[in-house]
């Protein structure tokens, strides 16, 4: 069977440690899907001139746009991602990592007979601050997953999704669910089934807090959502988190 292509895309604002880390994350992927053959494109959006060096360094694409209004960044992510025309298109975050084995499930599932959308029904909330050590585990609710790691098939994207519904002015007031809107118009075109989870870990995402983000560290806490491992045993499963915390990403 013909490898299937994939592009790679993230947006950013802020955080730039964080956005480094998950850089340099999204080129390690990029490596491994390249050499187990796929062709692979990245796509990555924000507009600070030091993250556009460092994508250049790493050899990703960057593209400057600003960050507001949101929704229309959106929009041009997406539709720049589709003009790939590659099979698969993945989102990726920047304050998140997904671990090799979500990786392994991710190219194993993209052997199978073209799936609309899948991912990781899970994720791992903890703080950038190595000190804050407890974390929050999310699970699946309805037919949201994790955004991060979140494959979708183009083909279904061009048939079931229009952006200037799904990306308006008036979401962009509420400043969120820019994914949730995507997987709902997947949903209501193919079915509640078409979103499939891979088989769960708790550690298939992690979800790295600071002060910038729009849903808090602090948010997750007062929730009623399940612990999870602890930081101290986070940091010693992904490289990238013992980096971010030896100080390797900060701005020069």
């Amino acid at each position: 069977m013909k490898k299937k292509s994939v592009v790679f895309f993230m947006l950013y604002h802020k955080r730039p440690e964080l956005t480094r880390m998950s850089l340099w994350h999204m080129s390690k992927v990029s490596d491994r899907f390249k050499n187990n053959g796929y062709e692979v494109h990245t796509v990555v959006v924000g507009n600070d001139e030091r993250q556009k060096s460092y994508c250049d360094s790493m050899g990703l694409d960057h593209y400057s746009f600003e960050n507001e209004p949101l929704y229309k960044k959106f929009k041009f992510a997406w539709t720049t991602s589709l003009q790939k025309k590659t099979d698969y298109i993945c989102w990726l975050g920047s304050n998140n990592l997904n671990s090799s084995l979500y990786w392994t499930k991710a190219l194993n599932k993209l052997k199978e007979e073209s799936p609309v959308s899948f991912g990781s029904p899970c994720f791992t909330v903890t703080h950038k601050n190595p000190k804050k050590n407890r974390t929050v585990l999310w699970t699946r609710q309805k037919h949201h997953i994790c955004s991060c790691g979140q494959f979708f098939s183009r083909k279904s994207i061009e048939e079931a999704v229009d952006f200037d519904d799904v990306f308006t002015s008036e979401r962009n007031k509420a400043n969120h669910d820019f994914d949730g809107s995507i997987n709902n118009s997947l949903c209501l075109k193919n079915g509640m089934s078409c979103i499939e989870s891979v088989t769960p870990n708790e550690l298939d995402c992690i979800d790295i807090k600071s002060k910038d983000d729009i849903n808090t560290y602090s948010s997750y806490l007062s929730s009623s959502y399940d612990s999870g491992a602890p930081r101290a045993i986070i940091s010693k499963l992904f490289e990238e988190i013992r980096m971010l915390d030896s100080g390797y990403f900060k701005q020069e």
